[in-house]
């Protein structure tokens, strides 16, 4: 099935319901749902917030259409910045710590509403800022960005590390947060 129109008018939704200051919305209209599980400032809960720029990045690798990373490049790019500017004092006012010292795997935040063990908020949270900024890293690159590409994959690998420093270098032989008494899901 052809879904693009679809797609597109999610996408330009959710790009009409931006806040000024860049934070996306947790959905497409805005209805205050669940922002008390974002960072803040407006912004809706980091997975869902990051649709946006997933969806337009799907989108062209499904369709090819450059148009769409043309009109909605300064919307994503904004989304991004803000998450540069608030990302760190919103997870430090939610309780994360830089270290994870005193998280117990379950915060604010979505996630797996079915997981067995607790679900890892931190990781989702974290996970969906490194995505927004590789779909940042491909959208600049299929046009043309190529100063907005580089800092885009910079700050990607950035989060990358953090979340393997704190997951898989921390001494312990699994994939979960170092203050973990068994195995935890991401979101």
């Amino acid at each position: 099935f052809d879904m693009s129109a679809f797609y597109k008018k999610t996408i330009r939704d959710w790009m009409d319901s931006q806040w000024d200051n860049g934070a996306y919305t947790e959905t497409s209209v805005w209805q205050d749902l669940n922002d008390y599980a974002g960072i803040g400032k407006g912004a809706g809960e980091t997975v869902w917030a990051t649709a946006p720029p997933v969806l337009t990045v799907r989108h062209m690798q499904h369709y090819g259409d450059l148009d769409l990373l043309r009109e909605s490049f300064a919307n994503h790019t904004h989304w991004l910045e803000f998450l540069n500017r608030e990302f760190e004092q919103g997870m430090l006012e939610k309780g994360y710590d830089r270290k994870l010292k005193n998280y117990t795997g379950d915060g604010s935040g979505l996630g797996d509403w079915l997981a067995l063990p607790v679900r890892d908020t931190y990781l989702t949270h974290t996970g969906f800022y490194m995505a927004a900024s590789r779909c940042i890293a491909y959208i600049s690159n299929k046009l043309g960005e190529t100063k907005m590409r580089k800092k885009s994959v910079l700050l990607a690998e950035f989060l990358r590390n953090r979340i393997s420093s704190l997951y898989l270098l921390n001494g312990r032989d699994t994939f979960t947060y170092p203050m973990a008494t068994y195995p935890s899901t991401p979101g």
